[in-house]
């Protein structure tokens, strides 16, 4: 997870450091807020704009972090069913234990070691990957929302649109015809 990949706005990912070093033993609280310029930060980001908040509780103990990230908010997204843009949802809870160690190195994906010199964590990247995490596979209007209204009558236009093109092929050629004799 530490392979920050950023296009530009160094000054803008500096938002996401956390000075750990000068926190006494004890739990933080960070709150971020997360829209496009956050995922203009990533180079091959699939996403391109969200709404989110996402909040932080840090606990701090003697040789270890507690991260614990709540994600909450939208994310705009292309409706695998009638290919709109809609906002869909996104909610998820997800720690990250981070412990002291020689050098930095991630153990597994909810645990990584950083160097005794490190005194502050990035956490741009961990937010970016939780929020890639809490998206659906099948990305679909809520079909009793009003989009999702919308998206249904999308579709029916598209396949009364094809239904239509395909009469127009069917008459025009003589190959369908016979085929269709054979059918019956």
């Amino acid at each position: 997870m530490h392979n920050f990949i950023f296009k530009t706005g160094l000054d803008h990912i500096r938002e996401f450091d956390i000075n750990y070093a000068s926190l006494k033993e004890g739990i933080y609280n960070y709150r971020y807020k997360i829209d496009k310029r956050f995922f203009g930060l990533f180079s091959d980001s699939e996403l391109s704009d969200a709404d989110i908040n996402v909040d932080i509780v840090l606990e701090k103990k003697s040789r270890l972090l507690i991260l614990n990230f709540i994600i909450s908010g939208t994310v705009k997204v292309i409706c695998d069913r009638c290919l709109e843009y809609f906002d869909m949802p996104v909610s998820s809870t997800n720690d990250l234990y981070v412990k002291f160690g020689d050098e930095n190195c991630e153990l597994t994906e909810d645990m990584v070691i950083m160097s005794h010199a490190e005194y502050r964590i990035n956490v741009a990247q961990y937010i970016y990957e939780y929020i890639n995490l809490s998206v659906p596979m099948k990305r679909i209007h809520d079909p009793d929302s009003e989009s999702g209204i919308r998206c249904k009558e999308r579709l029916l236009c598209i396949m009364n649109k094809l239904e239509h093109d395909m009469k127009e092929k069917d008459n025009g050629n003589a190959i369908w015809s016979e085929l269709k004799k054979i059918k019956k």
